[in-house]
């Protein structure tokens, strides 16, 4: 992972330490985020944004789902 990913794995790190659910798949951060509210957080782009999803879902670092 590139230095900004693992700087930006920090806050979601910070957020599983503050709103989990531990379980035998890994630790679930039950929040709802916009694109926006991603980007307001760790301060950048939506195009960054997206990339660093995208970066820790090839490493397997989240899943993502989406409400609907």
């Amino acid at each position: 992972m590139s230095v900004s990913t693992t700087g930006n794995l920090e806050i979601l790190k910070n957020m599983a330490s503050e709103q989990s659910i531990k379980t035998d798949r890994g630790i679930i951060i039950d929040i709802s985020l916009t694109n926006q509210d991603l980007t307001n957080l760790i301060g950048t782009s939506r195009e960054t944004a997206n990339r660093i999803l995208n970066d820790f879902k090839r490493h397997n670092a989240i899943e993502v789902k989406k409400d609907g």
